[in-house]
């Protein structure tokens, strides 16, 4: 489950924020700094912001390297565990038992 609230907080600060300067921003540094945010994000569920490594990059290449950035993270991600462990906390919050 925080895999997915951190796609979407990654997705949602970096689309809009594309900002022109003077230095050329590099897609491999940028990239790499968004798989270090949506780690922290998946730890701390607190939406980021557009890392610095990103300013400078058009709309396009920052939406390609987000979609990348959660692809590669999906593809990695352990889902049903994920599952299991919302269920498990659910279930302890309600005091109901597991199955």
């Amino acid at each position: 489950m925080r895999t997915h609230t951190a796609a979407l907080a990654l997705t949602l600060a970096l689309l809009p924020l594309a900002a022109c300067s003077e230095a050329e921003a590099s897609p491999k540094a940028c990239k790499a700094a968004m798989h270090k945010q949506y780690e922290q994000a998946k730890a701390n569920g607190k939406e980021g912001s557009q890392p610095a490594a990103c300013k400078g990059l058009d709309d396009a290449t920052l939406q390609r390297l987000a979609g990348e950035v959660i692809q590669e993270q999906l593809n990695g991600a352990n889902l049903e565990q994920d599952l299991k462990d919302l269920e498990a906390s659910m279930d302890a919050e309600l005091g109901t038992p597991s199955p």
